[in-house]
């Protein structure tokens, strides 16, 4: 089984390449997994999404999206976007993982008062439909495999000109601090953003207190998700700029106040070339350390990565490095990591681990087969041998396969297939996820 699986992912990885359309557009393969949950793939390299990308990002305009309206309520907006999920993990130790769990978000924009301020509020939930006590885990439910319900956010929100104000429970994504929604529901924050939104620059500076994780229906402050006893909150503030379409320059900083402070700067480049080839070439960095009481003790670590994207038509290749200073484990307790190979299951975000990552993408419209689309990734992971750091070295192999309805009745209906294989010095592991995202419009 664990060679056959590999042969068939890598088969999947190269079988992409065949069948060059005339699509004018390329896409992207292989972002960092906290965004590849929520975009399928088929985006235009331009229009790509790196982590840097929402640093200063205008808050959503719900009235600009195609979703449920209320024309009696001033444009109110309801957003119903229901969400079936199953997961199933088989470990050679013996050990499994299952759940089959239906929920997702109901949530209520008000319109723009004076075209100004406004009003939301969302209502997550995950109920389980098939989960055995003896393979509990997956994180789709609580602990125990229990149901749950939480109200994830309520907020005010104001605008003025290039500048917005957004205070209370919503999601965020930025670098280090993010949704990670890549189960039944994601992480919200209680918080107060304000944001600049210019024409090539953007930023940001924000103070958060309080998060709810995934599964939970409980909000705790940012420090006690991370161990530490006081409460204590996270400032954060970033900026970014877009030389031109595709390609910019920018940082965020995130300092947990007496834990710990995560600095991290990305920078991309988006290049045409002849022929319909399109190159991007992208760099990010994280330096992170303890600050302040250092309720969680005195550390540091840092962490590099380097991407290449060449697209042509329907096909993208990517090519993924990263490397971990050996000392002491980057954390990431608030959120997905930003990094270019964080994959399905691992991260490759060990002390000392350098791990180097391809990735292929493609689209099969113009194969007749409109809303289908796949990536792939293969991601090698190698770990010191020897010292107090020392882990065992692993690969994985990642495929997902995606289909869109753009159209009709069940427009918005994304069905997605998952399946990794992670090959392990230790011990080897087999994952398979599918997921089905719907958002009513009417």
């Amino acid at each position: 089984m664990k060679h056959s699986l590999r042969r068939l992912t890598l088969l999947a990885t190269l079988g992409t390449g065949f069948g060059l359309g005339t699509l004018p557009s390329v896409l992207e393969a292989a972002p960092p997994e906290y965004l590849s949950a929520e975009q399928p793939a088929g985006l235009p390299l331009p229009e790509e999404i790196l982590p840097v990308d929402l640093i200063g990002e205008a808050p959503t305009d719900y009235a600009t999206r195609d979703l449920i309206r209320i024309p009696i309520l001033n444009e109110s907006i309801v957003k119903l976007s229901p969400r079936s999920y199953y997961l199933y993990r088989d470990n050679d130790d013996g050990t499994k993982l299952e759940t089959f769990a239906l929920g997702g978000s109901a949530g209520f924009v008000s319109g723009w008062l004076g075209k100004s301020v406004r009003f939301g509020v969302t209502g997550y939930t995950s109920r389980r439909i098939h989960g055995p006590q003896d393979r509990d885990g997956a994180g789709l439910l609580r602990s125990g495999q229990k149901d749950y319900t939480v109200l994830g956010e309520l907020y005010a929100e104001a605008r003025h000109g290039p500048f917005s104000l957004k205070i209370g429970r919503q999601e965020l994504d930025l670098p280090y601090l993010n949704v990670h929604d890549i189960r039944m529901t994601p992480n919200t924050f209680e918080t107060a953003i304000l944001d600049y939104s210019g024409e090539q620059f953007r930023a940001g500076i924000a103070h958060t207190w309080r998060m709810k994780f995934r599964n939970s229906s409980d909000f705790v402050s940012m420090s006690e998700r991370v161990g530490a006893g006081p409460d204590r909150g996270v400032t954060t503030i970033g900026a970014r700029y877009e030389f031109v379409e595709g390609s910019s320059v920018g940082f965020i900083n995130h300092y947990g106040w007496d834990t710990f402070n995560t600095f991290y700067t990305e920078a991309s480049w988006l290049q045409p070339l002849d022929h319909g080839l399109d190159l991007k070439l992208s760099a990010q960095f994280t330096d992170q350390r303890s600050v302040g009481d250092e309720l969680i003790g005195d550390f540091d670590a840092q962490h590099f990565g380097a991407k290449a994207s060449a697209g042509y038509k329907s096909l993208t290749a990517s090519a993924m490095f990263t490397w971990y200073s050996r000392d002491s484990l980057l954390i990431n307790p608030w959120g997905g990591t930003p990094t270019y190979n964080s994959i399905i299951v691992g991260d490759f975000n060990r002390p000392g681990e350098k791990a180097f990552g391809l990735g292929l993408s493609y689209d099969f419209a113009n194969l007749g087969l409109e809303g289908f689309s796949a990536f792939s990734t293969v991601v090698f992971g190698d770990t010191p041998d020897a010292g107090r750091n020392a882990t065992p070295s692993q690969n994985e192999y990642d495929l997902t396969v995606d289909y869109r309805i753009g159209e009709g009745l069940l427009k918005n209906l994304w069905l997605r297939g998952r399946v990794a294989y992670i090959d392990g010095d230790d011990r080897n592991r087999r994952d398979y996820r599918f997921i089905a995202n719907y958002t009513f419009s009417f």
